[in-house]
């Protein structure tokens, strides 16, 4: 979602069912090594599809969306 649209992180957050969007935002760190939104900038390309690399998401159910 970070990648292919517009949605606000706080709105990703909470289709993924985390209540603040501070912890969303730590276990994704955790699990990509870099913030939402840094993620956004570095993967979205022109058309909307991610660009390279794709994000673990074996590590928590939460952030297979």
């Amino acid at each position: 979602m970070l990648a292919s649209t517009q949605m606000p992180v706080q709105k990703i957050a909470a289709e993924l069912d985390f209540n603040q969007v501070n912890y969303f935002s730590r276990v994704f760190r955790a699990h990509t090594g870099v913030s939402p939104s840094e993620y956004r900038r570095q993967f979205s390309s022109r058309d909307g599809r991610p660009a390279g690399v794709s994000l673990p998401t074996h590590h928590h159910p939460l952030l297979r969306a």
